[in-house]
């Protein structure tokens, strides 16, 4: 309501332009009311950032409220003055004395206006641009106080990257710490220029169209906001993409981590072959090792004896004990061979040659009956290993996830962990870490993801 009540208060306020200015403004106001209510009511993230990191979007649309407010009520003083229109007229003309510099953003804007333009359009121009230049540099004062005196946005809990960046992929492109901050400072960078590079387009836009037409009512007040709003808001998020790859370390830091920008710097993301299996008449596609899923999967599909399972019926509880057995021997395998391939050779065929898991499947119980974990253990024989980590990280749910690395002791065990000002994982390994491991994290060693994801394809003759 409050959006779709921003974008017409102009129209309501100046009236419309042209015969169809209404019904635009009303279309405008809804489609922005839907994108709104569809971005912030959605489990997952699309376009808007840091949704969940108040007030960043609270101060983003406050401030472009007080200038359409401010420029509209600028605008209607021409025609309809009153007390409040009349002292936001005598506001933005000190403004504009004020900020009316050589070689600023107000006097460049000025220099943007077409050559034709009539005094009365300069003046407000003038005013008008000093007035929401003005509240951009506010906006941008109070963002920075919070950021460094509040600590934001540590304050509100734990920040979760993929969340409230989902425009920025970790996967792609090198490091992330890197590229956080190189993304932070173009953002900042374009911000200071483009108050300068703007005029220029307005002004080849006077070429085409009309200055009447530009500087009209409406057009006057969305050019201005557009003139400040934007830049603002790109300095602000290059500001907020700082202090989130600032927080990555300093959090690692302050929980006994050992991970430095020196590392982070060194991490970049790798392409790997998927792992390829055939179960039935399927053929599935899943992750490689050093995620663990995929190869858990296999197993886990290839100790069942599909037409037994069929038979008890879905979802029965004999169903259901068949396939919890065959999953403690695929995680006894799991917790004990898969690791980086980088670091430690894991057999993957022939933990999943037939022969192999025909061995692991003489462990079974019978169909239905249940087993437990004692005695149960892994199969086969190491058959390396190297050195031991001091690093990890996790993966957990549906889809691509960021990456959290924190320290690792020699021997631990969790369900669940949260780091403070960078993210949680809703799911870890319930397996015990040791140094030595397979799956023990390591220097330069990539995460050990607990994710389980695959996709399977008919297999035609």
């Amino acid at each position: 309501m409050l959006v779709s009540s921003l974008v017409v208060l102009p129209a309501l306020m100046l009236g419309p332009n042209g015969s169809d200015g209404a019904q635009i403004s009303v279309l405008v106001a809804l489609l922005a009311a839907v994108f709104v209510f569809a971005e912030y009511s959605s489990s997952y993230p699309s376009f808007v950032e840091f949704r969940h990191a108040p007030p960043f979007n609270r101060m983003r649309f406050v401030m472009l409220m007080l200038m359409v407010i401010c420029l509209t009520w600028l605008t209607r003083h021409a025609g309809h003055p009153g007390v409040l229109t009349g002292i936001v007229s005598r506001g933005a003309s000190a403004m504009g004395e004020l900020l009316d510099l050589p070689y600023s953003p107000v006097r460049i804007f000025i220099y943007g206006l077409p050559t034709d333009s009539s005094l009365e359009l300069i003046e407000r121009a003038r005013d008008g641009a000093a007035m929401v230049y003005a509240m951009s540099l506010t906006a941008l004062g109070t963002f920075a106080l919070l950021v460094h005196v509040y600590d934001w946005p540590s304050r509100n809990g734990a920040f979760n990257v993929w969340v409230n960046l989902p425009l920025f992929d970790p996967t792609t492109g090198g490091d992330v710490l890197p590229r956080l901050r190189r993304d932070g400072w173009l953002n900042i960078a374009a911000g200071v220029v483009l108050p300068f590079v703007i005029p220029a387009g307005i002004r080849l836009a006077s070429g085409v169209f009309d200055a009447f037409t530009l500087f009209d009512s409406q057009s006057f007040v969305w050019t201005m906001v557009a003139w400040a709003f934007i830049p603002a808001s790109m300095i602000m998020r290059g500001i907020a993409m700082g202090r989130v790859a600032d927080l990555i370390v300093a959090d690692m830091q302050a929980n006994g981590g050992l991970i430095t920008h020196e590392d982070l710097s060194g991490y970049a993301a790798e392409w790997r072959e998927p792992l390829i299996f055939e179960h039935a008449e399927y053929q599935l596609i899943t992750h490689p090792v050093p995620s663990s899923g995929g190869m858990t999967i296999a197993q886990t599909l290839a100790l069942l004896n599909i037409p037994v399972l069929k038979r008890l019926g879905y979802h029965s509880a004999q169903a259901i004990s068949m396939v919890t057995e065959a999953q403690r021997l695929a995680f006894a395998d799991r917790n004990y061979w898969l690791g980086d391939p980088a670091f430690f050779e894991v057999p993957v065929k022939r933990l999943l040659s037939s022969t192999y898991m025909e061995e692991r499947r003489r462990l079974l119980p019978p169909p239905g009956v249940p087993g437990t974990s004692a005695g149960v253990a892994h199969g086969a024989r190491r058959v390396a290993r190297i050195g031991t980590s001091t690093s990890a990280a996790v993966s957990a749910g549906a889809g691509l996830r960021a990456w959290f690395p924190f320290a690792v002791s020699v021997s631990f065990s969790m369900s669940s962990f949260t780091v403070p000002s960078i993210g949680s994982a809703r799911e870890f390994s319930s397996a015990v870490l040791r140094a030595g491991h397979a799956g023990s994290a390591r220097p330069g060693s990539p995460p050990w993801s607990a994710e389980r994801q695959a996709g399977a394809r008919r297999c035609v003759a």
